[in-house]
């Protein structure tokens, strides 16, 4: 696994869920003229860092922080359910050609990481979607000592936790991880994902409703 420094000085391990990537590329892709963004949950695993799932937030009010207090108590709601926590955000700019964090999206990211040490933020590369279907399209960035944002030199290891797998985890392939991307699209899963913008416009839809990619 590649060790990432995060701002606590604390050097950890960093695994990311095949469901959590696929979903916040289908977010991006469902509404590609918008900028979109959407919480990270995981869990720390043996000092290693699982990002396990997404909760997708907005397409149309990704400034307005009062939503994002009320999208962000419900997730941690759900999350204490599942066993899990907020340990980040995802960005996705409106402009393929802006690849780095928008300063809206690095305040909301500090204020989870308020909360949690560890936290990380996603910045997705737009471009790269379209145009390199065969790349990972998410950039990591960590929070430094120096209190700014961070960019990583790789993401991490696809997987899941698995208890009883050498280090907690069975690992996926990235090339697989990126063939159910392709798949996933192709049959348009990405009309049936549910972020808090579509709920505030239909209370009957479910940010938290699970689909299967």
């Amino acid at each position: 696994l590649p060790k990432i420094t995060a701002g606590t000085a604390i050097v950890m391990e960093f695994v990311v869920s095949p469901v959590a990537y696929i979903k916040t590329i289908l977010h991006a892709w469902k509404y590609p003229a918008c900028a979109v963004n959407g919480l990270l949950l995981g869990k720390m695993v043996k000092g290693n860092l699982l990002v396990e799932d997404v909760v997708p937030l907005f397409h149309t009010h990704l400034n307005l922080t009062p939503m994002f207090d009320v999208a962000l108590f419900q997730a941690e709601g759900h999350c204490k359910a599942k066993g899990l926590q907020v340990v980040g955000l995802y960005n996705a700019n409106e402009l393929n050609t802006e690849n780095s964090p928008s300063p809206a999206a690095m305040k909301l990211a500090s204020r989870i990481q308020a909360d949690f040490s560890n936290a990380i933020l996603w910045q997705v590369l737009n471009t790269r979607i379209v145009e390199h279907p065969d790349k990972i399209a998410i950039r990591l960035y960590t929070m430094a000592p120096a209190k700014h944002w961070e960019v990583q030199d790789q993401v991490g290891p696809f997987g899941t936790h698995d208890a009883d797998a050498p280090k907690s985890f069975r690992y996926t392939e990235e090339k697989e991880v990126l063939e159910r991307v392709e798949n996933a699209i192709s049959m348009y899963k990405y009309k049936k994902l549910v972020d808090w913008d579509d709920h505030c416009e239909n209370c009957a839809l479910s940010v938290f409703t699970e689909i299967e990619v």
